[in-house]
């Protein structure tokens, strides 16, 4: 999904527009906006490896140079999503804890009440 005529640094700020769309999307997180996420974040994987293959090729400093200074970016903004998924797990695994759980473990884990299967029929 590359445009032949998109150079490197296009590419790079792509990427980074990319997360950052990402990282609005999760504010509000939703199903379809979940799976939205899924889908940059995939595209957002294969330019970068675009991009590697690109530099690997040409080998060209001045491009060095630029994509060192985008890769920062697009590491912060990695770095700032990260937070925010595992802020997301630790949030929806206290909303379990709350509904189903019955304490923690010696580890410090959840320990969830084990559920008894459900039957549609009624006797």
């Amino acid at each position: 999904m590359v445009p032949q005529q998109e150079t490197v640094g296009e590419t790079c700020r792509r990427v980074e527009t990319l997360l950052g769309v990402v990282r609005q999307r999760l504010n509000d997180p939703s199903l379809d906006s979940l799976a939205a996420c899924e889908t940059h974040l995939q595209l957002a994987g294969e330019l970068l490896l675009h991009v590697q293959t690109t530099m690997t090729a040409s080998g060209a400093p001045e491009l060095k140079a630029l994509v060192l200074r985008t890769a920062r970016n697009i590491r912060r903004a990695g770095e700032d999503l990260k937070m925010q998924f595992e802020y997301g797990s630790k949030y929806c695994m206290g909303l379990l804890q709350a509904r189903l759980g019955t304490g923690y473990s010696a580890e410090g884990l959840p320990v969830l009440i084990p559920s008894r299967p459900q039957s549609s029929f009624e006797g």
